[in-house]
């Protein structure tokens, strides 16, 4: 126990450092406003003695001295003014600094998204990214801005109250040290307990986003199967869940400030009686009761909110942990500096695969000793059942994961002795699932392409069957659509290969390009992805067998080896596994 709570505070401290460090990137802006808190507060705390020294005026044995009480009240009023306008400005200053520093945040959080490897995005729901991006930030946004300005101002008020207060009255000062212990250890021990709390708040927060992204893109299928109530329970159950991790939260997170006032309430309580007996005995005036008890109150309403805002601090460390957990995630391994950068447009594309071994999950093979030859500008097809391996060679040939012992080849050259990003721009590729981003449709085919002529653009819709579909579109080529957008999965598997048509790249990648294409839509593209192929190397992944009786060279996988290979006329004559595939398909 002792062991877990000394490496929490250490991963406290570490968090506190790594926030300090970003801070410091703001040092002058910041020292600005610490220089102009001070001010203003040093003129606020003048308020409480003024207004004492108005009280004894108003005392004097000879009756009101009116000219006296006028006096501390227009320095009362210059020294309220002057304190507001400079508070404005301090919290105009921290929220430009809290807006710098959290836009940066976010956007080094997104680029460190961007570099991170394919395996982080399958093993971490996106709603969980999201979250970290929107509500992490905003957490820390909301604490830079409000919450640092506010512990600053009350600790100068808390120890510039004592130091007032001990110069009125040290005697009744002493009161104090009854009730400061009493709340300082109340504030520490209740921090201690509610930083796990905030902590699974944000996690169970995370997972409930992750859900919703799950469910929301998944509507037909859910309708179709009339699965609605079966997901509407598994939402409850995650937000209440949700909602009871919130509560618990909130809850204590809350109970620490009125705790605290109490406190401070019994504070004020003691003042009263022991300064009402100071006052009898001739040892303080009733100016000096009045401006002790104004500031026993600035006193102990700081400490009050101080300890408010830790529990809102617990909270920003969580969000803070979350964040910093992806800068600390590993990025895809940098290019060393004898990796070789080739011209895609001056490669055979001749690809080896020599005993690849490969694993998603350690002892878990999914490629085993994997040894095949694809040839420049020919199709190799990749079969099997599902789970066999057909996408995972898809993966290894870009690096989206790296194998664990074996060599890839392309032109003679292992592709981990290659830079990725001259790597990936020889490969055109279209996936099962096809991409489609918020934009116009020329953009979505012409993504990654440069300017390409309408000519060109024409042609290539052509090509890939697109064009009676555009003639739909009330906009053409600058119609807006989205990945949610009401057309078929098919039109947008037709603009992802339209999207290939246009990459020069001299290797394509199909994995199940035509799955989500009408048999009649697939037959009319064939020409065209045979117009599409010609000159290029392909490897086609493919479960509809009608796709690759034409490759050159068909694999067939079974638990990650090649169990038959050939062309399709050898395979049907060996009547093995891709004859029996062939019939269930064609019979």
């Amino acid at each position: 126990m002792d062991s877990e709570r000394a490496r929490k505070r250490k991963k406290n401290i570490h968090t506190l450092r790594r926030l300090g460090h970003l801070l410091l990137d703001h040092w002058a802006w910041i020292l600005l406003g610490i220089v102009l808190t001070f001010i203003g507060n040093f003129l606020d705390l003048q308020t409480p003695r003024l207004s004492g020294a108005a009280v004894d005026a108003m005392a004097e044995p000879g009756g009101v001295n009116l000219a006296a009480v006028i006096h501390y009240v227009k320095y009362m009023i210059l020294f309220y003014v002057v304190s507001t306008l400079v508070n404005i400005v301090v919290s105009r200053i921290m929220i430009e600094v809290s807006q710098r520093m959290t836009n940066r945040m976010r956007h080094t959080l997104f680029a460190k998204i961007m570099s991170l490897k394919i395996s982080f995005f399958d093993t971490h729901p996106t709603g969980d990214i999201i979250s970290r991006m929107n509500y992490d930030v905003d957490t820390l946004n909301s604490t830079l801005s409000t919450d640092i300005t506010s512990i600053l101002t009350s600790s100068i008020s808390v120890f510039g109250s004592l130091i007032m207060m001990l110069s009125i009255s040290p005697a009744l000062s002493s009161v104090l040290l009854i009730t400061i212990p009493m709340a300082i250890g109340y504030t520490i021990y209740h921090a201690k307990r509610v930083k796990p709390l905030f902590s699974r708040r944000t996690a169970v927060l995370g997972d409930l986003n992750g859900l919703v992204e799950e469910i929301i893109p998944g509507q037909e299928t859910i309708r179709i199967y009339n699965q609605e109530q079966v997901f509407t329970d598994q939402f409850a159950r995650q937000n209440a869940v949700s909602a009871a991790a919130e509560y618990s939260a909130s809850y204590q997170g809350s109970i620490n400030g009125p705790v605290v006032s109490g406190i401070n309430n019994l504070s004020l309580l003691l003042v009263t009686i022991f300064g009402a007996i100071l006052y009898v005995n001739g040892m303080v005036t009733l100016g000096n009761i009045s401006t002790f008890l104004i500031y026993s109150r600035r006193f102990s309403w700081p400490i009050n909110n101080i300890a408010t805002m830790i529990g809102d601090f617990q909270s920003t460390l969580s969000a803070a942990e979350r964040i910093f957990e992806i800068y600390d995630t590993e990025s895809e391994s940098a290019d060393e500096a004898g990796d070789i950068e080739i011209d895609p447009q001056t490669i055979d594309g001749t690809i080896v695969f020599d005993r690849v071994n490969f694993e998603y999950v350690p002892d878990q093979p999914v490629l085993r000793d994997l040894s095949f030859f694809a040839q420049p500008g020919k199709m190799t097809a990749i079969v099997g059942e599902t789970g066999a391996g057909k996408t995972t060679i898809g993966n290894l040939l870009p690096r989206f994961y790296d194998y664990q012992s074996g060599e890839i080849r392309l032109d003679g050259n292992e592709i981990t002795e290659l830079t990725r990003t001259s790597l990936r721009s020889a490969f055109a590729v279209v996936t099962q699932e096809p991409w489609i981003f918020e934009g116009t449709l020329r953009e979505n085919i012409c993504f990654a392409a440069g300017e390409i002529s309408p000519e060109a653009l024409d042609r290539t819709c052509a090509d890939a069957g697109l064009t009676d579909f555009i003639a739909t579109l009330p906009d053409g080529y600058e119609t807006m659509i989205t990945n949610e957008s009401n057309i078929s999965q098919g039109q947008k598997q037709l603009i992802a290969i339209a999207r290939a048509m246009l990459n020069p790249a001299p290797i394509l990648v199909l994995d199940e390009a035509t799955s989500n294409v009408d048999t009649i839509t697939e037959m009319s593209i064939q020409a065209a992805l045979a117009r599409l192929l010609t000159g290029r190397t392909s490897i086609v992944i493919a479960h509809r067998l009608s796709t690759v009786q034409r490759a050159d060279l068909i694999i067939v996988l079974s638990n990650g080896q090649i169990i038959e290979s050939g062309t399709h006329t050898e395979l049907i004559a060996r009547r093995g596994n891709y004859y029996n595939l062939f019939r269930m398909q064609f019979t």
